[in-house]
């Protein structure tokens, strides 16, 4: 039995793997990896813009509502109404000023405009890198159906 299967095998051709095919898995797996790069990146833009979208309108109204609480507006309009006494008193004004200031409003609503602005400068600049990632997953699915 053993010497008829080395016959039946015998009669079988070596078939050779293409040239190329190593540079092809290769470039394949590259392709792969740009891919997850890319779709970490986009799904980490999109977290990124969905945070900073939803608390720039709450910290928007939390700023105003430091500002018109703390009263600091009253004190500006009333250094720019008396410019006379504000520059007699300038140093009690612009201290006064400083200790009404809202920082904490002011720094929470800085934050959030700058992740924004972060957000869509990111989306900028791999503008290119996440339409190749959108349409080679559109294509796979084409493909699929």
């Amino acid at each position: 039995m053993n010497k008829k299967n080395r016959e039946n095998f015998s009669n079988f051709k070596i078939i050779e793997p293409p040239s190329d095919l190593y540079e092809r898995i290769l470039f394949t797996i590259k392709k792969e990896q740009e891919l997850n790069k890319a779709r970490k990146t986009l799904f980490g833009f999109l977290f990124l813009l969905l945070i900073s979208i939803t608390t720039l309108p709450f910290s928007f109204n939390f700023l105003i509502s430091q500002i018109q609480v703390s009263g600091i507006i009253y004190l500006i309009t009333t250094a720019f109404i008396n410019l006379d006494v504000f520059f007699a008193l300038w140093n009690d004004f612009l201290l006064a000023i400083l200790e009404s200031l809202p920082v904490f409003g002011i720094l929470f609503f800085i934050t959030n405009l700058g992740l924004f602005l972060f957000a869509i400068r990111l989306f900028f600049n791999k503008k290119d890198y996440y339409q190749k990632y959108l349409l080679s997953k559109h294509l796979n699915l084409i493909s699929f159906i």
